[in-house]
């Protein structure tokens, strides 16, 4: 049990409480809030924000938005770019900033056709503009749409049996966002792959899955929508999430104490903690 008692008279504000094992392992810290945009995903005071992170002492951060600020008529490719800067500023706070992921805005739609195609346009504006600002910032960029399999998607995710997406045309089932979540876990572990490979010295390797493990994973994509496959991590520099990886190599080695930490931030995709919840589980594996 925890109790929390105030002491004394005055304002009381709770921010929350982190319980963690004493045991090496991966820890992610999921906050998806609704409706949240590029210009508010994080409310509130910037200082105490950046308090709040340093705490969690992330290894990695995810972000993943871009749905939202497409309803915004007014939003030109300019304003998104700078709001977009500016926040991944906020997320990386200074003097050991944290590993960073963005991941781009999924495919969405509407049951108005003028409206559909609107935010089709706007969609698109907004991804070109979050893997420009991601490269330009130091951060790695997943293409979520690509991994839906690009326009349409969300139209075949419906139709799949059982569905894979809500009749509001804008969010998933569980099963989608659970799907989405094991190809973002995959690519990650793609280019951890490949960073351990062009390191022999490290001495350590990511254990290849059982053949029936082989055989389940394939059996289950079988019954996946046609379009959905799975897309790599965009990283030109390839030093991108080299924190994050340096921290898995500790785990692999269980180095006393180690910990790898993701805060993933998002908006009302993220709040239901099924993308993000197939995430932490494969890579507590």
């Amino acid at each position: 049990e925890l109790e929390i008692r105030p002491v004394g008279k005055g304002t009381v504000r709770f921010f929350g409480w982190v319980l963690e094992r004493d045991r090496p392992g991966v820890v992610l810290h999921n906050l998806g809030v609704t409706g949240a945009q590029a210009a508010n995903v994080l409310p509130g005071h910037p200082g105490l924000i950046q308090q709040q992170l340093q705490r969690l002492d992330p290894t990695l951060v995810v972000l993943h938005v871009g749905t939202n600020d497409a309803f915004d008529r007014n939003l030109s490719a300019a304003r998104y770019e700078k709001r977009f800067t500016a926040l991944l500023k906020r997320l990386r706070p200074a003097p050991s900033p944290p590993d960073c992921l963005v991941v781009g805005a999924p495919d969405f739609s509407d049951k108005h056709w003028r409206k559909a195609r609107r935010l089709r346009k706007q969609a698109a504006m907004i991804r070109r503009v979050q893997r420009k600002v991601a490269v330009a910032s130091g951060c790695a960029f997943w293409d979520q749409y690509a991994a839906m399999g690009g326009r349409g998607a969300i139209k075949r995710f419906l139709r799949a049996r059982p569905a894979w997406a809500y009749s509001d045309k804008v969010h998933l089932t569980s099963r989608g966002y659970r799907a989405l979540g094991r190809l973002l876990t995959d690519a990650l572990l793609a280019e951890y792959g490949a960073y351990v490979k062009a390191r022999p010295r490290l001495k350590v390797r990511l254990q290849p899955p059982t053949r029936a493990q082989r055989r389940e994973e394939a059996e289950a994509r079988r019954q996946w929508p046609s379009g959905v496959t799975p897309v790599g991590i965009h990283d030109p520099s390839k030093r991108a999430l080299h924190r994050f990886f340096r921290s898995l190599v500790l785990l692999q080695r269980r180095v006393k104490r180690a910990r790898s930490r993701i805060v993933y931030l998002g908006d009302s995709h993220v709040a239901g903690d099924h993308l993000t919840g197939a995430l932490r589980q494969r890579l507590q594996v």
